[in-house]
């Protein structure tokens, strides 16, 4: 090999050391709709950072749930079949169950609390997550569980004679509803409106966008009126591939992701009025809840997480998250 040859081999191997040869294309599975808030907040991301970085990182997506489930989505980023994920609570859950302690019911009671509290405790969810070889670009408020039902529910008392259906994936909060002395039964989403129908099950726990859209609200037309926990979604990135982006770029991308983050969030929750008044004109029936029946699920609600604190719940999140939330209330 002539000295010119070796000269363009140290500086192509350079390059391509550096992420600066080819370029990057990174690909992000989720099972979010392309045509959703997440859909037009991820394309804009990847736009900007493709920008930023004058077109060396390119992102391409498979939109719902294209690549599997975010459990399958998750086997394959390990794979590097795919090299970023947008996944929601129940995804972020089987990354790291510290962070399921943030859907505890009541523990966060709306969106500037959960606001403030992601704020706070970012760098601690962040490094949860680091553990398990991903890079956290952004989080986002993605709205609140409510509880639907095929007849009138008031109290906690009504809602332990009832059958709920709950998420088989969902072992965590399954547990922690049945310490609550609630009965869950396993019911897959794509079941639910035939079990409603049959009689297996009698209420549900979900976003009113999902109630919605499945059209589940039509057989369960009543909606407690209280927000039993928070949705979350994270923008996250394999370990392995962020560690290939070139440095003067980092800041600039992950600044990027969250200002989108938060649009997601802001769009997501119009989007949930907007699916509550929608189905409010289609027969859907609100429960506003007397001072003392409030009192009751903030009781039975706050004495079942203690009971699965250690077990369901992490233990020292939970209490860092009371004395924060403790303190701005």
């Amino acid at each position: 090999m002539n000295r010119w040859k070796k000269i363009v081999w140290v500086v192509l191997v350079f390059m391509v050391a550096s992420g600066l040869a080819f370029g990057q294309n990174i690909k992000i599975a989720t099972i979010a709709p392309e045509n959703s808030p997440w859909g037009d907040g991820l394309r804009q991301m990847a736009a900007e950072w493709s920008r930023i970085t004058n077109g060396r990182v390119r992102v391409s997506f498979f939109f719902g749930g294209i690549a599997g489930s975010e459990e399958d989505s998750i086997r394959k980023m390990r794979i590097n079949q795919v090299q970023g994920l947008a996944l929601t609570s129940q995804g972020i859950n089987l990354l790291s169950d510290a962070v399921l302690t943030l859907s505890s019911p009541r523990l966060v009671r709306n969106d500037e609390e959960l606001g403030y509290l992601l704020e706070e405790m970012q760098e601690t969810f962040d490094e949860y997550l680091n553990e398990q070889n991903v890079e956290v670009m952004a989080w986002s408020q993605a709205g609140w569980v409510k509880l639907f039902s095929k007849n009138e529910i008031r109290t906690p008392d009504q809602l332990r004679r009832a059958r709920l259906s709950l998420s088989p994936s969902d072992e965590g909060m399954t547990t922690a509803l049945s310490r609550m002395g609630f009965l869950g039964v396993p019911v897959g989403t794509n079941e639910v409106l035939t079990s409603l129908n049959s009689g297996l099950v009698d209420a549900f726990l979900y976003s009113p966008i999902g109630a919605a859209g499945f059209q589940w609200f039509a057989v369960a037309p009543y909606m407690l009126e209280l927000d039993i926990s928070p949705f979350l979604g994270a923008i996250i990135i394999d370990s392995r591939t962020w560690r290939q982006v070139p440095a003067q770029f980092k800041d600039q991308m992950i600044a990027v992701a969250q200002e989108i983050g938060e649009e997601i969030g802001s769009s997501i929750r119009s989007l949930e009025n907007q699916a509550i008044a929608t189905m409010e004109r289609f027969g859907l029936r609100k429960t506003i809840l007397t001072d003392s029946e409030k009192a009751q699920w903030e009781e039975v609600f706050e004495q079942g997480n203690e009971l699965a604190l250690g077990s369901v719940f992490n233990r020292e999140i939970y209490r860092e998250a009371q004395r924060i939330l403790g303190q701005r209330r």
